[in-house]
């Protein structure tokens, strides 16, 4: 049996406390790089900076100080300290880690167990191989560091990225709102003196600047949703009357594409602890896809279902529409993202839509999920608890 032991140290590598330590490694140290020799040292301490940083950390290896020996190193955090725990192998990792289970949290034990595994079996016994085994781990180590020193670079980028659409947001929105307004009163003041041409102009004008508005709402729903910061204006919801009138408003919409718009829900009140604004922004995008994707000409209908048990509510919206491809499928969710199938009457599509609608659904603890299939159309479903949790953070999109 070769040496083992297991410590407590401060960031500095400083040993606070000594758990187990029947070799008498540590009991003469006053810091754990005095335990080995000056080779294995900035192991040691880079396990100890990953360890106090939170980062994943792998096994290292170190070589004892004064003895012909070379243990694998463990650590995990615990408050203001790491506890490290070494061995020649993870089985006696393993054991040492069990016998300070009394001196540790379980979650501590549980996160050196997870670490213990990693620890390599070398295939023979011989140092040439622990010592190639210990370099390749380190090496991977290293290459873990700077994936995550990345991963920190991308994060910053992407926050400012944000803030960059959230100002061209806000400063778009009120001129294309000023465009749209004064579209409006040159059509009230020369409406009479205009021809029609240069009237459908101003008309057309006006509507142009309310999509650009929509767009630029969706950005900035985008940006809430991504970063978490929708708190939903909770209240009782009658969410017949919510699907009811999302559906009135594309009543000219479907006129213009014979589409039929066919409602089914529960002859009581069907009620939810929701947003209502949320809600109806939700059943909006659903029911505008199935318009937009709905056969013109030929009196599609489109199935608006809803249903209720005593902890949920579940809408379906059907349409008859090409349906998309099974390989599409996971493209349907993501921002900007668009499928092959495209509008039956040259309708836009900004891409957002269905991730918002996620998000807010998400927002509310509930679920949205689709079947569709070329040729069958697609159904999207949306299901809600009746109930929200009391944790306020519940009211928050992950």
């Amino acid at each position: 049996m070769t040496a083992t032991f297991a410590v407590r140290c401060d960031p500095n590598g400083t040993i606070v406390r000594v758990l187990r330590d029947p070799d008498r490694i540590a009991t003469s140290a006053a810091t754990l790089a005095e335990c080995v020799i000056s080779g294995s040292a900035p192991d040691v301490f880079t396990l100890l900076r990953d360890t106090f940083s939170d980062r994943l950390t792998a096994p290292v290896q170190m070589r004892v100080a004064d003895r012909d020996e070379v243990l694998w190193c463990v650590a995990a955090r615990d408050g203001d300290t790491a506890v490290v725990v070494g061995a020649a192998d993870a089985d006696q990792i393993g054991a040492m880690i069990a016998a300070i289970r009394a001196d540790v949290s379980d979650d501590v034990a549980t996160t050196l167990d997870v670490r213990c595994a990693a620890v390599p079996v070398p295939s023979s016994g011989d140092d040439d191989t622990l010592l190639e085994l210990s370099r390749t781990n380190n090496e991977l180590v290293r290459l873990h560091r700077e994936l995550a020193a990345a991963h920190a670079r991308l994060d910053a980028l992407n926050d400012r990225k944000n803030e960059i659409l959230a100002m061209v947001a806000h400063d778009l929105r009120n001129p294309l709102g000023s465009i749209g307004g004064f579209a409006q009163l040159l059509e009230r003041m020369l409406g009479d003196a205009l021809e029609p041409r240069a009237l459908r102009l101003l008309e057309r004008i006006g509507a142009l600047s309310d999509q650009m508005i929509e767009i630029v709402d969706d950005l900035v729903d985008v940006q809430a949703l991504e970063r978490g910061n929708i708190v939903l204006d909770v209240e009782d919801v009658e969410l017949g009357d919510v699907v009811r009138r999302t559906v009135d408003t594309y009543e000219v919409a479907t006129a213009a594409k014979d589409l039929q718009i066919a409602v089914s829900c529960p002859d009581d009140a069907v009620h939810v602890e929701g947003d209502e604004r949320r809600l109806l922004q939700v059943f909006d995008n659903l029911v505008s896809n199935a318009v937009k994707y709905s056969p013109a000409g030929v009196g599609a209908t489109i199935r608006v279902t809803c249903a209720a048990d005593r902890e949920t509510v579940t809408i379906d919206v059907a349409d008859e529409g090409h349906g998309i491809p099974p390989d599409e499928h996971t493209r349907v969710f993501e921002a900007f993202a668009r499928t092959s199938v495209e509008p039956t009457g040259g309708e836009r599509s900004t891409g957002l839509g269905l991730p918002i609608t996620r998000s807010i659904v998400a927002a509310h603890g509930g679920t949205i999920t689709f079947d569709s299939a070329p040729g069958q159309g697609s159904t999207f479903r949306v299901t809600l608890p009746r109930r929200q949790r009391s944790d306020p953070d519940a009211r928050s999109s992950p």
